[in-house]
C-alpha cells in the first residue's frame, strides 16, 4: 500500500470518527453498536493484514539466511579445494623434481661405470704389455 493511499484511508477514519461523535448525539444506541463492530472487524482483518506481511517477511529473511550460510559454506569449501589443488600440485611438482635428480644421479653413476670400465681396460693392457715387456727382457738375457 503506498504512503498517498495510506494517509487517504487515514484521513478517511478520521472523517468517519468525526461522523462517529457527531453521530454519537444523534443516532441511537443500535447505529452505535452497528459502528463498533464495524471497527472490530476492521482492526482484525487489519491486524490478520500485518500478521501475513510479519509472516512473509520473516520467511523471506529466514530465506536470505540460508542462501547466505550456503554461499559461505560454497566459499569456503572452494577455498578448501583449492587448497587441496595446490597441495597436490606441489607434491607433483616434488615427485618431479625427484624423478629428475634420480635420472641424474644415475646418468653420473653410468658416467662414471664408463669410466672405470676405460680404466680397467687401460690397466690390463698395461699389466699384459708390461708381462709382455717382462718376458721379452727374460728371453733377451
Amino acid at each position: 500500500m503506498a504512503l498517498s493511499d495510506a494517509l487517504i484511508n487515514l484521513g478517511n477514519q478520521a472523517k468517519e470518527l468525526e461522523d462517529s461523535a457527531a453521530g454519537a448525539r444523534q443516532e441511537n444506541e443500535a447505529r452505535l453498536r452497528a459502528r463498533t463492530e464495524e471497527l472490530r472487524t476492521s482492526i482484525a482483518e487489519a491486524k490478520s493484514n500485518l500478521d501475513t506481511k510479519v509472516d512473509e517477511r520473516s520467511a523471506e529473511i529466514s530465506n536470505r539466511w540460508k542462501q547466505m550460510q550456503t554461499s559461505v559454506a560454497d566459499g569456503f569449501e572452494s577455498l578448501r579445494d583449492q587448497a587441496e589443488a595446490r597441495r597436490a600440485d606441489r607434491a607433483v611438482a616434488r615427485a618431479e623434481r625427484t624423478a629428475e635428480n634420480a635420472e641424474f644421479d644415475a646418468e653420473a653413476a653410468v658416467t662414471f661405470a664408463v669410466y672405470a670400465l676405460q680404466e680397467a681396460e687401460y690397466y690390463v693392457l698395461a699389466a699384459a704389455v708390461a708381462r709382455a715387456d717382462a718376458a721379452a727382457a727374460a728371453q733377451d738375457r
